[in-house]
């Protein structure tokens, strides 16, 4: 399963002041994952989906708003492979 410390590890945060917005960042990371793919997060989670779900969480927090003055990144191209080698075959769900 991912884990706060995982998350805040990963993008590198220090202290305790955004761990509850991270933490809604997990949230809406595993719900989408868990509905394209049909996978629960429970402590069986595939790694390639700790990884994904790691990159979206990093994406969003990065580009919290809908519009910049910047240009927004898009999801890793290697979110949308991890993804796809976890979804159903067609048919099968």
């Amino acid at each position: 399963m991912i884990t706060l410390e995982n998350i805040k590890t990963h993008l590198r945060i220090d202290g305790t002041e955004e761990d509850a917005y991270v933490l809604t960042l997990l949230a809406a990371a595993v719900e989408y994952i868990e509905k394209t793919t049909g996978i629960p997060h429970d402590p069986g989670y595939p790694d390639t989906l700790r990884h994904a779900a790691l990159l979206l969480i990093g994406n969003w927090y990065q580009n919290r708003e809908g519009v910049s003055d910047k240009p927004l990144s898009k999801v890793p191209l290697a979110f949308d492979m991890l993804i796809h080698i976890n979804r159903p075959a067609e048919g099968l769900i």
